[in-house]
């Protein structure tokens, strides 16, 4: 499995399970880094790539410093402008699950939103992911104060789930019984 980037570990990951995906959802795309990882492994994949781009002062997480709000809408354009042909929602990824219709293959959430946010966002990303399908994420730590939250909220809701390298964590929806 390779490790250089959380995008490498969920390719692998992706490809181990036999995963061929039509429509993979990106929530925290941020700057696009594992965006560009995924079109380039998945170039057939319908993206759905979702953030609410906005700038947050009191987050003093280390893709906040240093910024403002002109470099998120400048993130935001950047993507609109080279991933227009996928569908891109600003907006949270609670938001999106109730504005997005049908399934998806893969769902990767990569965004900082604590135990609450996380439990939202399982019970409503969970039951749009097709059989079999993927749902993954990044910031898994177990013990680490920061995403204990979210951490815990996985735990709670989701049975063997799997970590890997880049604190990149997945749960795989397998076939249902007929």
């Amino acid at each position: 499995m390779r490790t250089d980037h959380r995008a490498h570990v969920l390719i692998d990951v992706i490809n181990q399970y036999g995963i061929v995906p039509k429509r993979i959802c990106e929530i925290g795309v941020h700057r696009g880094k594992a965006t560009k990882k995924l079109r380039a492994a998945f170039p057939k994949a319908n993206l759905l790539l979702v953030d609410p781009w906005l700038y947050d002062p009191k987050e003093r997480d280390r893709i906040q410093l240093g910024t403002s709000q002109q470099t998120w809408d400048w993130y935001y354009r950047k993507i609109c402008k080279k991933y227009h042909k996928h569908r891109i929602l600003r907006c949270t990824g609670q938001e999106a699950a109730l504005i997005v219709g049908g399934k998806v293959d893969v769902v990767f959430i990569d965004a900082p939103i604590g135990y609450d946010g996380m439990i939202e966002m399982l019970n409503l990303w969970v039951p749009k992911v097709r059989t079999p399908g993927l749902v993954a994420g990044h910031d898994w730590h177990q013990g680490r104060t920061r995403y204990a939250g979210q951490t815990r909220a996985i735990n709670e809701l989701l049975t063997d789930v799997q970590h890997g390298p880049e604190t990149v964590w997945w749960w795989y929806k397998g076939q249902e019984c007929e």
